[in-house]
This record gives C-alpha cells, sequence and structure tokens, in this order.
C-alpha cells in the first residue's frame, strides 16, 4: 500500500528539523480499530471509487472508508505540523467530515480552479 493502512503497521520514515527517524503506528496510535484489508480495498471501477469517497466526504458512509480518510488526513496533518499527533489529527479529520467541512473544502477548490461541482463529475 502507498497510504497509512488500516490493515496493520505502517512503516513511516519522517524527516523533521533535519533529523530522519524511522518508526511504525498501527491504527491505535489514531486512535482506530484494526480491519481487514477487504474493508477498505478498492472498488472495481475508478467511477465506484469516487463514489465512496463522495459519500464519505458527504457524510452518507462511515466505517473503515471513513476511518480510512482520516488516518491518512490524519498523517498529512501531523507531517504539515496542523496537528501535534496522530490522534489528534485522526479527531480534526472526523470533525471535518462530520461537519461537513472537509466537503466544502472540496467544493470551494474545485470552484476556485473553474472546474465545476463534484457532482458534475460524478
Amino acid at each position: 500500500m502507498d497510504e497509512f493502512s488500516l490493515c496493520g503497521p505502517t512503516k513511516v520514515v519522517e524527516l523533521r528539523d533535519g533529523a530522519i527517524s524511522n518508526y511504525e503506528v498501527r491504527p491505535k496510535d489514531f486512535g482506530l480499530k484494526t480491519v481487514p484489508f477487504e474493508a477498505i480495498a478498492s472498488m472495481k471501477s475508478a467511477g465506484e471509487n469516487a463514489a465512496v469517497i463522495t459519500e464519505v466526504l458527504q457524510g452518507k458512509r462511515g466505517g473503515a472508508a471513513a476511518e480510512f480518510f482520516c488516518m491518512n488526513a490524519a498523517a498529512a496533518l501531523y507531517i504539515a505540523d496542523r496537528a501535534t499527533s496522530y490522534r489528534e489529527g485522526a479527531e480534526m479529520a472526523r470533525e471535518a467530515l462530520e461537519s461537513g467541512a472537509a466537503w466544502n473544502k472540496l467544493e470551494a477548490m474545485l470552484e476556485y480552479q473553474g472546474a465545476g461541482t463534484v457532482t458534475e463529475y460524478i
């Protein structure tokens, strides 16, 4: 996998303040549960994957799909120094999904780029 995984440990190589550290993180480090690969596996087509992404961002789909989003958003928030830990990043991501902020940000980005709306693409 090229993303942080809910299926087990993820190896991380982090460069921070000029120092490189190697470590592993597990779903529990994010406050999440480990799930079987099938729970987060890619769908059969790009269209199906886009539908899952849309449903998660709109708050219509929870479970492992939403947690997978939260885990990977948490990693981005942590490395960007927006969260002090992976767990805090996951909480921030969960709040963004639940409040609709994640969906609104996507729509705003598309509007800014003159790309229309997400629903025009699905």
